[in-house]
């Protein structure tokens, strides 16, 4: 039984089969390392990839709170003008009555003076 026939007529020993079988398992052996060096290469990049998408995602998250510290900044500035612009506007408006007033008071002055120098020049009848 050592000898077998490897379907061309020729017969192989059991040590010719040992040898292919060893240099098979030997070819086998440097795929399988190259095919897992490829798949540890492969895995690292996926790792390294995955790290870069945390560190992305962190800044994204830091960014947001920025972004949201800087609205509710701008949110106060604005409610701050408008009251700011509503402070000014009832002060425009008092003065704008007063001035109104004042210029009443004056019209109406001027209007008596008037009169007063119409009666004045007027000859007076006798």
């Amino acid at each position: 039984m050592s000898r077998a026939d490897n379907g061309g007529g020729k017969r192989m020993t059991v040590a010719g089969l040992a040898k292919i079988v060893a240099e098979l398992s030997e070819r086998f052996d440097r795929r399988f390392d190259s095919v897992e060096r490829h798949f540890d290469a492969v895995d690292r990049r996926f790792e390294d990839v995955d790290r870069r998408f945390e560190d992305v995602d962190r800044r994204f998250d830091e960014l947001g709170g920025q972004m949201r510290a800087i609205g509710e900044a701008i949110r106060a500035d604005l409610i701050q003008y408008a009251e700011a612009w509503q402070a000014v506007d009832s002060r425009v408006t008092r003065l704008e009555t007063r001035n109104d007033a004042e210029h009443r008071l004056m019209q109406t002055q001027i209007d008596e003076l008037d009169a007063d120098l119409r009666r004045r020049r007027r000859p007076r009848r006798r």
